[in-house]
């Protein structure tokens, strides 16, 4: 790097006066005006000063007017990077009204349906996936939703039909809620542009997203959406600068080169490592000298050397870790001194993880001291040592004693142990759905790691399965953890292990599967962590309709741990889905065997009894179904269909009754309810039922073509063909994992269409519909 001229800003920022003339002089543009750039880049290895220069930035817009918006790594998602962004702007007594309204209602809305104990295993793994197949097809089925969203390649994408549809729907009546559940990134967005679009009338605005390195992989996909406009217009004078340890990738961003400034940081010039000296009163030559060798005049050490107050070279040494101890020397308080050290242990500090590794008599007041410090740096979620800084106290612990680090992390593991504890959730993979669970269980099992180091590995990987399965944005936090611990702990096996979990997940399509994949051929994990990843990547490709290769993965699984009741239920869908009926019973039987107090795979087996026409067999599992769970939707429906089968008209109706009742959204039920009407007779109530189903799941072939038959035998044709050519054959059997024979269920649609348009009689093309519609529909509950 050239020789540059010295820049000093106040508050003591020294240096980096070409990069800050120049968004200075960017910041006075207007937005029309073609030498204007919207969008910079500063990136550089770590001890640089990239945040520092960030923060500069941030104070030269805001001195020129501008609404500035700040995030960094504590903000890894859209929503919460979102969420910092409206805090930020909130501190400046602005409110994004819109987008504020919108994240209030998505949290709460979140948090109902993951609290709900009725919410079954199944849909919470599935919906928490995020999935954009499995959110697509979902969108498609809940109701409101359908008509808005199709799907390009409709043979590979998730199906859930009504197994997830019935309990969703029930609970996300509201298109525009449902629509923020299933795509946040998308209805988050658009609602802060639409802040923005009014917010910029007034006044430019300077979007700064910081430490991308560790967000990136979340962010840089929604960043290129948002700049090429997808989710609606970003306005003309919005600047965003992006800050990280690495430039942008020169493909992913070739079609922003005309808008875009790279600023690659470098150590300081002689003139600014000078001139930073200088400011803190080092400035005896010999010393100046020194320091400028040691510290490579890499900033973060430069200040650190500097903060000591160095009178003679004796007291400069190596900055990696010497340059600590040189430096806690200068501080003559042995208290202090060990509050510095100790407070470098955990990843993020407040007051009450710093008494917790401090465990001094006097966590407050030393806390306080410590944010006086330089090297501590404030986030959203509290405080952070400087990476460099941090990594050099803990080697400085590591040398002086083993036992100590090890003891000094199981305490903190057990801190963030109890703090798990306090919130009072059941011992299960579901926890990682509740949002004040996943950071506290990724840095107990950081410290769990530092302080047992190798022999924590198997623990480690063991749970990500669980991870992955309920919250995959969280993996590469997760994966980080085991790298880091692995470095920081210096224990290759742990840092070699998170690299290669790393590298995987960055050059696979499909990071998860891949993840999967790798944890369930790992033979240093137990059997039952490896059965848990191969079910769980069965599950996923099941859910992507790849029906074989789920069945492959889900037989590893049990082949693995046959004493794995989840697995076998998840294997006999697969069955199910492929209509190898009598091979899923099989399976249905174990993991009724090993799981004999959950309802859901007697209800599983009662659904494939049902398709092979067993129905007594059907009517007992649903009665012991319904003992473990009395308001068992599912089963009751079930229960109904085939009570109605075996000719218990009544009984099977007070069931469809009392599941119309617990779920008045449950589409499945509902068809039900209005066949066995139609077939009583009953034409009037069975409209009644067929449109309540309707409601729930527009669209639907199985719904339209039953009223439309009711509505027949009412005689009222024209209502009839109202709901004739509302159907879509082709468009409906996306619902279904089989490929179905649409082509004559289609044919028969048309003739039915043509006969009520002529009004000529409509029943032989009625008929013929009908059987094609049983013939083709697998009507999963």
């Amino acid at each position: 790097m050239a020789p540059q001229s010295v820049s000093v800003r106040p508050g003591g920022f020294i240096g980096r006066r070409p990069q800050l003339t120049h968004f200075e002089q960017n910041l006075d543009l207007g937005a029309d005006d073609p030498a204007r750039r919207s969008l910079f880049v500063v990136h550089g290895n770590g001890g640089v000063g990239k945040t520092s220069l960030t923060k500069q930035f941030r104070l030269l817009a805001q001195e020129r007017g501008y609404l500035t918006g700040y995030a960094d790594e504590d903000d890894f998602d859209v929503p919460g990077m979102l969420e910092a962004i409206a805090q930020d702007f909130l501190r400046q007594g602005v409110k994004c009204k819109t987008l504020s309204q919108l994240l209030t209602n998505y949290r709460d809305r979140w948090e109902q349906l993951l609290a709900d104990p009725d919410l079954s295993e199944d849909v919470v793994s599935h919906f928490a996936k995020g999935s954009v197949r499995v959110a697509a097809e979902l969108a498609r089925q809940i109701p409101l939703i359908g008509p808005l969203t199709a799907l390009a390649n409709p043979e590979t994408m998730a199906t859930k039909a009504d197994r997830l549809t019935s309990e969703l729907a029930k609970k996300i009546r509201n298109r525009n809620t449902a629509e923020l559940i299933i795509n946040p990134d998308r209805e988050l967005t658009r609602a802060f542009l639409h802040d923005l679009g009014g917010l910029t009338r007034n006044r430019p605005i300077a979007l700064f997203l910081d430490t991308f390195e560790r967000t990136g992989s979340h962010l840089e996909p929604w960043l290129l959406t948002l700049r090429k406009g997808s989710y609606g217009t970003l306005p003309a004078n919005v600047i965003i600068t992006i800050t990280g340890r690495k430039p942008l990738d020169a493909n992913r961003w070739s079609d922003h080169l005309h808008e875009r400034v790279d600023f690659p940081l470098e150590v300081f010039s002689e003139q600014e490592a000078r001139q930073l000296l200088a400011e803190q009163g080092v400035v005896d030559p010999a010393v100046v000298d020194t320091i400028m060798t040691e510290s490579g005049r890499l900033p973060i050490w430069l200040a650190t050397l500097a903060a000591s107050r160095p009178s003679s070279v004796a007291e400069v040494a190596d900055p990696s870790v010497e340059a600590v101890d040189r430096f806690l020397k200068w501080e003559t308080d042995e208290r202090r001194r060990d509050t510095a050290l100790r407070g470098a242990l955990p990843r993020r500090l407040d007051r009450d993880i710093f008494a917790a590794a401090a465990g001094t008599a006097t966590p407050a007041e030393d806390f306080a001291w410590l944010q006086t410090q330089s090297f501590l740096l404030t986030g959203r979620e509290g405080f952070r040592y400087h990476d460099e800084v941090r990594a050099a106290m803990l080697r400085v612990q590591r040398r002086v004693s083993k036992q100590e680090w090890q003891r000094d992390h199981r305490r903190l593991a057990e801190h963030f142990g109890q703090a798990i504890d306090a919130l009072g959730l059941p011992d299960s993979d579901r926890r990682w759905t509740n949002p004040d669970y996943s950071p506290l269980a990724v840095e107990q099992l950081y410290h769990r790691m530092c302080a047992e180091g190798e022999a924590a590995l198997q623990h480690a990987l063991g749970g990500l399965s669980g991870c992955i399965a309920y919250r995959p944005e969280l993996a590469s936090r997760y994966i980080q953890a085991v790298e880091r611990a692995g470095l920081d702990a210096a224990v290759p096996a742990l840092a070699d292990r998170g690299a290669e979990l790393r590298e995987l997940a960055e050059r696979s399509q499909d990071e998860n599967l891949a993840l999967l994949a790798a944890l369930a051929t790992d033979r240093r994990l137990r059997l039952r962590d490896r059965a848990v990843a191969r079910a769980q990547r069965g599950a996923i490709l099941r859910d992507e309709n790849r029906l074989d290769e789920a069945l492959s993965d889900l037989t590893l699984a049990v082949a693995l741990d046959d004493q794995y009741g989840w697995a076998y239920g998840q294997k006999a869908s697969v069955l199910h889905y492929q209509r190898r009926f009598d091979e899923a019973l099989t399976d249905h039987d174990r993991c009724i065997r090993l799981m004999p107090a959950s309802p859901w795979p007697l209800a599983r087996r009662a659904l494939t009894n049902l398709e092979l026409g067993k129905y007594r067999e059907v009517v007992e599992d649903c009665d012991a179904a319904l003992i473990l769970f009395a308001e068992y939707p599912m089963a009751r429906a079930l229960r109904a269909a085939a009570r109605g089968q075996l000719g218990e008209t009544s009984l099977a109706l007070q069931d469809f009754l009392v599941v119309a009742e617990l779920r008045p959204k449950y589409s499945w039920a509902r068809f039900g309810q209005a066949e066995l009407l139609a077939e009583l007779g009953r034409f009037t109530e069975a409209i009644e039922a067929f449109t309540a189903g309707l409601e729930a799941n527009p669209g639907s072939t199985r719904g339209l073509l039953g009223r439309a038959y009711a509505q027949v035998r009412r005689g009222d044709l024209a209502a009839a063909l109202a709901d004739v050519e509302l159907l879509n054959p082709v468009e409906d059997h996306r619902q279904v994992h089989l490929p179905a024979p649409v082509d004559r269920e289609r044919r028969a649609v048309d003739a039915l269409r043509q006969d009520l348009a002529d009004e000529r009689s409509p029943a032989q093309a009625l008929a013929l519909a009908m059987d094609a519609l049983r013939d083709s529909h697998q009507r999963t509950v």
